[in-house]
């Protein structure tokens, strides 16, 4: 029994001791990482500080059970790494049993089996934080040559939905409304600050203009009383008329800053002061967010979906876009004073085309902007929802398709920008392929305001080999 409990402190104690490590592959990696991609960005973000440090480091968690190694496409000695069960719930601040395994056991060897998807996941998902890091060093969030862990995993949940997994857009959307209002108090307090100093700079003008026009006033005020001598009355009168025009825009311009200071105070106490800087839930947001609620709720309850969900059944959610790899980024306000939305597809399939892209940057935009687009005020009548052209509009978008070889970007955005042969009329299409797709959702006016990139990520060489197949995944999928 006292070897039990003596295992069992090793065991809490080689897990705290790898903590940061753990918590990589379980964030980034959905509790999947490839050794070698993993080993490189431990020694990135300065967790070990070498390649036999981290190596002994997965030997002792692979001996405590805390974590298992298959063999992996390429070679023998880059191998999948994975979580075990108990290490999960730890993580994950749950009960062992309520923590379930993601990854089946071949009947026969017991050799477990990760699939092909959930590798690829895992490698894209790491490649897209290591993008993540780099951009956090060059905006100066955190330190390239001593990162705190614990600042750039506070960026990492204050910038992105990267925790957020498939099945989990009700708490996504929470998340990122309160993130959204968090932005618009930073915004709030930015104009407060900019208001105020606004009025103590018009408290100086005004102290300035009252002294100078004091003394104009007590001349004129002196000379009418008769408190000068004979001899100085005609030189002051021709002073006090010189100066009375000067005296009369003194008191015009000394008027005009107090009742711009009374405006600025007004401002101040009815801010949010332009509907068109500021976002928050829509009232499609919010029948989207209790839908969710019910929809997740009928899940956890295991209440019968189409009564429930009646015609809605196809509404468009959150749910919809995690299942999609999709990572969303929400990143500040722009200098227009647009929140920006940062959106990365992941090409796990190794499959993306200009109709997938189309179809998952469209709705995603769509989406979004159906929650938190302002609505515009026409003539104190109808409302209407503005346009991404639309130089009020508070959203930006900007996509960053992740591919994995050179290849497929050229292939991918060949294709993308040719305009295709209509069938009936043997003419060539108004718009490209893409643009076609993307028209389904959103106005073709707005697809130019839609900023995209293609990212080759050039993995078939460092760590993939398509030919090389694990046997592991051949047993799987037969």
């Amino acid at each position: 029994m006292a070897t039990k409990d003596n295992k069992k402190v090793d065991k809490d104690k080689l897990i705290n001791d790898n903590w940061d490590l753990l918590m990589l592959i379980h964030v980034v990696g959905t509790d999947v990482a490839i050794q070698t991609q993993l080993r490189e960005l431990c020694i990135k973000l300065g967790i070990v500080k070498t390649k036999e440090t981290f190596n002994r480091r997965i030997r002792l968690l692979e001996g405590a059970n805390i974590v298992g190694r298959v063999k992996f496409f390429t070679t023998t000695n880059n191998k999948l790494i994975y979580l075990n069960r108990l290490v999960r719930a730890r993580l994950m601040d749950k009960k062992y049993k309520d923590v379930k395994e993601f990854y089946k056991k071949d009947k026969r060897t017991g050799e477990v089996i990760i699939t092909d998807y959930k590798a690829k996941l895992s490698m894209l998902r790491f490649e897209w934080f290591d993008i993540f890091v780099d951009r956090m060093i060059n905006e100066g969030c955190i330190l390239k040559d001593d990162i705190d862990i614990d600042l750039l995993y506070s960026n990492l949940f204050n910038k992105t939905m990267i925790k957020y997994r498939e099945c989990n857009g009700y708490n996504l959307l929470l998340d990122l409304n309160s993130k959204i209002k968090a932005l618009n108090d930073v915004s709030v307090a930015k104009v407060v600050k900019e208001i105020n100093d606004d009025i103590i700079r018009l408290d100086e003008d005004i102290s300035s203009l009252d002294k100078d026009i004091y003394k104009m006033q007590d001349l004129k005020n002196r000379l009418n009383k008769g408190q000068f001598a004979l001899h100085l009355i005609d030189k002051v009168s021709l002073e006090v008329k010189e100066q009375e025009p000067l005296l009369r825009a003194m008191i015009e311009k000394r008027d005009t800053y107090i009742d711009a200071k009374e405006l600025l105070k007004c401002d101040l106490e009815n801010l949010p002061i332009s509907s068109d800087k500021y976002i928050e839930l829509s009232k499609h947001g919010k029948d989207l967010l209790l839908y969710m609620k019910k929809s997740r709720e009928s899940r956890v309850d295991n209440f019968d979906k189409d009564k429930v969900r009646d015609d809605t059944s196809k509404i468009l959610s959150f749910d919809t876009l995690l299942s999609r790899d999709i990572i969303i980024e929400l990143d500040g306000v722009n200098e227009k004073g647009q929140y920006r939305f940062l959106c990365y597809l992941l090409d796990c399939s190794n499959d993306m085309d200009y109709d997938k892209a189309g179809l998952y940057i469209g709705e995603t935009v769509k989406l979004i902007k159906d929650c938190y687009c302002t609505l515009l005020k026409s003539d104190g009548q109808s409302n209407s929802v503005c346009t991404l052209n639309d130089s009020r509009c508070n959203l930006e978008f900007e996509f960053h398709i992740l591919f994995w070889t050179k290849d497929k970007v050229a292939r991918f955005e060949k294709l993308a920008n040719e305009r295709s042969i209509t069938l009936r009329t043997k003419k060539r299409k108004e718009y490209p392929n893409l643009i076609n797709v993307l028209r389904r959702y959103v106005d073709v006016k707005e697809v130019n305001c839609i900023k995209l990139e293609y990212v080759n990520l050039d993995l078939k060489n460092k760590y993939y080999n398509e030919k090389r197949l694990s046997k592991a995944n051949e047993k799987y999928l037969a």
